[in-house]
């Protein structure tokens, strides 16, 4: 009876014995693949150092656009003038694009001019209005420099208001002038009756005539042809 215990300690002793070989094998062979695999993370390090390397020396070579945009009036300027002082220039470029924009979103129609050199709008703009300016040139290589800028207008101190005849849309006879009567007296008639266009289709010369000084007419010489559009 007191050797089947002591050969059951002798397998039992056997068996942890090969399990603690077959461990420090395996533990050899991990830490051999962790050398190798350390080894490779490193290399791998090392080449996305160079990459990185690379990319920054990419980026130093990027050359920035020699041409500049200037608008005037200056960013955040009140009181701006609403004929006369809005104007975008380029320098060692061209202008590409300017769309100039109130808070509305409507925008203001103007042209680029002088080769690219300047744009200027082709309407006055509105009192007591912001807009917001963009503009983009490109020198000679094709590279692009944008600049932005946003103002508002001057609210004028003394306001009028030019109700005309005959209304939108109605048909008249032929000796029917276009009218516009003015709340006040105009003080400077010329500037008013230059900022009023008048279109016609077929097209007439219009001239226009004051009747004192809160009442002006447009008309042809002669009558208006039968038919004709007046805008």
């Amino acid at each position: 009876m007191n050797g089947r215990p002591i050969s059951g300690a002798s397998v039992g002793t056997r068996a942890r014995g090969s399990k603690g070989i077959l461990a420090l094998l395996l533990g050899v062979l991990l830490l051999a693949v962790t050398a190798c695999g350390g080894g490779g993370d490193s290399d791998s390090g090392s080449g996305n150092g160079k990459d990185k390397s690379t990319g920054s020396s990419t980026k130093a070579d990027t050359k920035v656009s020699q041409a500049v945009v200037t608008i005037a009036p200056k960013n955040g300027t009140n009181g701006v003038a609403t004929s006369g002082a809005l104007k975008v220039s380029a320098a060692k470029g061209k202008l590409t694009e300017v769309t100039v924009k109130d808070g509305k979103g409507n925008a203001v129609d103007g042209a680029i001019t002088g080769g690219g050199a300047t744009w200027t709008p082709s309407t006055h703009l509105a009192s007591a209005t912001k807009y917001k300016v963009h503009a983009v040139a490109k020198d000679a290589d094709g590279r692009e420099a944008a600049e932005e800028s946003a103002f508002t207008t001057l609210t004028p101190k003394n306001t009028f208001v030019g109700m005309f005849t005959p209304e939108d849309g109605s048909k008249v006879g032929v000796g029917m002038p276009f009218s516009v009567r003015f709340t006040r007296g105009i003080t400077h008639p010329e500037a008013v009756e230059k900022a009023i266009k008048i279109k016609t289709e077929p097209a007439v010369d219009v001239q226009g005539h004051w009747f004192g000084n809160d009442r002006l007419d447009f008309r042809p010489e002669q009558y208006w042809k039968a038919g004709t559009k007046v805008t």
